[in-house]
C-alpha cells in the first residue's frame, strides 16, 4: 500500500519548516557550517520566512556571517505500521558579511 500526502497538506507543513528550527538546531548546525562550537557564536536578527530563517552570526574572534537555514520536509512510508512520518531537515549556509 502506498500513502500519498496531498500536495495542499505538503505545503501547508512546508510552509511551518523554518518556525520548527529551534534555537538550539540553529546554533548546532551554525557552528557546524562555520567548523566552530556553538558557544562561540552570537546569532543575532533572526527571521523566519516560510521554509527558510535567515539571521547574523558574529564568532567570538569578531568574524561576521550571514547565514541562513533552510527546511526540507521527507515523507516515509512505514507498512508494517500502515502510516506515514514527515522528518523535517535543515542545512545551514553562511556567508562573510
Amino acid at each position: 500500500m502506498k500513502i500519498v500526502v496531498p500536495l495542499l497538506l505538503t505545503l501547508a507543513l512546508a510552509g511551518c519548516a523554518s518556525v520548527a528550527v529551534t534555537q538550539t538546531a540553529l546554533e548546532e548546525r551554525t557552528a557546524f557550517a562555520l567548523n566552530a562550537k556553538p558557544e562561540d557564536l552570537t546569532i543575532s536578527n533572526r527571521q523566519d520566512s516560510g521554509v527558510r530563517t535567515d539571521y547574523q552570526v558574529q564568532t567570538r574572534q569578531g568574524a561576521q556571517y550571514r547565514c541562513y537555514v533552510t527546511g526540507t520536509i521527507r515523507s516515509e512510508e512505514h507498512t508494517s505500521e500502515l502510516q506515514s512520518q514527515s522528518t523535517i531537515s535543515y542545512a545551514a549556509f553562511c556567508l562573510t558579511k
